[in-house]
């Protein structure tokens, strides 16, 4: 599946390899330093090794969502609009820990499973953390982001 990640939902975007200030902020709140990025591009991956929805050969592997994913360090995740439930699922069914970033959607229909998973409430972001990928500001969007750690239940043995 092909999918421009800049078409359907906030892009964080910061120079290659730093956090941008609420990423950073998640991770001293929670403790965690992921190692990969889920669904970046080499423009706005938020941690050197990284996923992408289109061969590069800068990225780890082509679709998070077909890839087995290590389960015993901490990823990163931004996933597609169109993809939040599908993502969710993987991560519930297959294990491990994600920190991610959405939408505060409460009426959509991924919300409650997504409530589930967190480690801890989340940090919740506002507008002003918000650039297309070529740097430019985005007006603010008229919901809140938040960034969770969730953690997936894994196969039932």
């Amino acid at each position: 599946m092909v999918h421009n990640r800049e078409q359907d939902h906030v892009v964080i975007f910061l120079a290659p390899r730093k956090f941008v200030p609420g990423a950073r902020r998640a991770c001293a709140r929670f403790g965690v330093r992921p190692v990969l990025d889920l669904f970046a591009n080499r423009y706005n991956k938020q941690v050197p090794r990284f996923y992408i929805m289109r061969p590069d050969p800068l990225a780890e592997g082509v679709n998070a969502l077909a890839q087995t994913r290590p389960t015993t360090k901490v990823l990163y995740a931004n996933p597609p609009w169109s993809l939040i439930t599908e993502f969710l699922h993987k991560v519930s069914d297959e294990g491990g820990t994600v920190l991610t970033v959405l939408p505060v959607w409460q009426a959509q229909p991924w919300w409650a499973e997504f409530r589930r998973m967190w480690a801890a409430p989340p940090l919740y972001l506002r507008g002003e953390m918000f650039a297309c990928p070529q740097g430019r500001p985005l007006p603010p969007p008229r919901w809140k982001v938040a960034i969770a750690l969730v953690r997936g239940r894994g196969p039932l043995i």
